[in-house]
């Protein structure tokens, strides 16, 4: 049973419709679940580093892995170019085939050597045996006729790719029936293929060289094929990659299609029934957080790998500016009293990737004028949102892409009557100094006389339910704001305008290689 917990993280108070959903979905979870297991049930996940130790090994498997081992025997683990296996910066291999070899290397003291092929190159080096293992194969009925092969050692799911500019695929369809390329000898046409047009056409490949030959002469319109297959690609630059809908999951086996080698995937399968799936998933997952710091750093030019290595070595802190009331880019959450945010999120993410480090530059709470001013002056280096401006540019450097998109929008209490644009110039309305709302607003109302400026977002909706302004100029996440985060159901969007704004980080002027 997968449990989804409605996480009720902020607010300064719960309101009944939020305590009746809380217990209600403990009732769910007490009474209306399958049937439990004993509370005294553990779910062990054994790490193996002995194949003596898995259970139910028996003896003929036994010796004939010691037969390998004084051969000393060395295994090919053959695999396609892919997320699970990439070459480093600096020469060596990466990704979840070389973990896994590892792996195995230690469980059976035998050497597993991992080697690309291309799918074709593959299939016929099974055949021949000069590729002893793969983790390429989805088990069927069918292959389990011709191959040794163990339970799901991976799971995959399915990518379309198609080159940068094509028309879309959506416009061609109504001209003609779509030609979808698929690798020869996979399972990935049987997955999608339901859930395509009837009337689609149906291309077998034997190698992505072809592949991307027959999308850049438009041959075909897309190429189908599990997740790992994006790195393939990656070199040449101009493709679309993205994952196909509904979710299928492609499991994928440990191979061979040489009988003496059948011991070795018999003892892997027991393994697997007694728990090491979940070491492998672990494995996995490792592997592809390596893969995503690999493309990430095949992106960056000398003078930003420099400046990462140099943060990196020295333990250098990036000094950021937090806002504390501006859900859901970045918030302080006053009920487990953590600093919260999408910003925030995306910030972890890139000290994931990089190993830089990014250090609040205050404990208290800073209200924005204060931070901006920050900002300029280069105390802090970044700051979650600045939103751009004309009267900004020149002052601040943003990223070309943005967390998220959001709309301005004139807040109101619900029970305000809807207005049209005309009528704003005679309205009270609230600005939160010093913000991209306020400065955007009078952008577009130059001649509105009768404006008041507050210095935090919590200040601004005191007033507004307190009746002191009509409205506020903000935008629908602040909304959100009130609404969810802060649990105050009063307000609505009066006006929502048809301008929209990309939330992204602002940095210093003078920090160009960080942006």
């Amino acid at each position: 049973m997968t449990l989804v917990v409605a996480h009720f993280s902020g607010g300064r108070h719960m309101n009944t419709k939020t305590l009746c959903l809380f217990f209600g979905i403990l009732f769910l979870f007490v009474f209306g679940c399958a049937p439990q297991a004993p509370s005294n049930a553990i779910q062990e996940h054994p790490v193996y580093t002995s194949f003596h130790d898995i259970p139910g090994v028996t003896a003929e498997e036994i010796a004939a892995i010691k037969r390998f081992q004084a051969e000393k025997r060395s295994f090919v683990f053959g695999m396609n170019p892919s997320t699970e296996f990439f070459s480093e910066e600096d020469g060596s291999a990466g990704g979840y085939s070389v973990l896994l070899c590892d792996w195995l290397t230690t469980l059976f003291g035998v050497s597993f050597k991992p080697a690309v092929y291309e799918w074709d190159d593959l299939v016929a080096g099974l055949q021949s045996h000069a590729v002893d293992f793969t983790g390429e194969m989805t088990a069927t009925e069918e292959r389990r006729l011709n191959y040794f092969m163990t339970d799901p050692i991976a799971e995959r799911t399915i990518k379309r790719m198609s080159v940068k500019g094509d028309e879309a695929l959506s416009r061609i369809e109504k001209l003609r029936p779509l030609r979808y390329a698929f690798l020869e000898g996979t399972t990935t046409r049987d997955l999608v293929w339901p859930f395509l047009r009837q009337d689609s056409k149906e291309v077998f490949v034997g190698n992505y060289v072809d592949v991307y030959r027959l999308l850049q002469d438009d041959r075909v319109d897309a190429f189908f094929d599990e997740s790992p297959a994006e790195a393939a690609f990656e070199a040449y630059g101009d493709m679309v990659i993205e994952d196909f809908y509904p979710l299928v999951y492609s499991p994928v086996s440990l191979t061979t299609q040489n009988p003496e080698l059948a011991p070795i995937i018999s003892v892997v399968q027991k393994a697997l029934l007694h728990g090491s799936t979940y070491h492998l998933t672990l494995l996995y997952n490792q592997g592809y957080a390596a893969y995503r710091r690999h493309k990430l750093f095949s992106q960056l030019n000398a003078e930003e790998k420099a400046y990462i290595r140099e943060h990196v070595a020295a333990n250098i802190p990036i000094l950021l500016a937090v806002e504390y009331d501006n859900y859901p880019a970045s918030f302080y959450n006053e009920q487990e009293e953590v600093w919260q945010g999408i910003a925030i999120d995306v910030l972890k993410e890139i000290e994931l990737l990089t190993g830089l480090t990014f250090k609040r530059a205050y404990e208290e709470r800073v209200q924005w004028p204060d931070i901006l001013a920050m900002l300029e002056r280069g105390e802090v280096a970044i700051v979650t949102e600045l939103i751009p401006t004309e009267e900004r540019l020149g002052r601040f450097l943003w990223p070309d892409i943005p967390n998220q998109t959001d709309k301005y929008a004139l807040l109101s209490r619900i029970d305000h009557p809807n207005i049209v644009l005309n009528e704003i110039l005679y309205a009270r309305v609230g600005l939160p100094a010093g913000t991209g709302y306020a400065e955007m607003f009078r952008t577009w109302f130059p001649e509105h006389k009768n404006t008041v400026e507050y210095t935090s977002n919590f200040e601004a909706f005191d007033a507004l339910e307190r009746g002191e302004v009509d409205f506020l100029m903000m935008t629908q996440n602040q909304l959100l704001n009130v609404t969810n985060f802060l649990e105050r159901p009063g307000f609505k969007v009066n006006i929502l305008f048809n301008r929209s704004y990309g939330s992204a980080f602002g940095l210093h002027l003078q920090e160009t290689v960080l942006c």
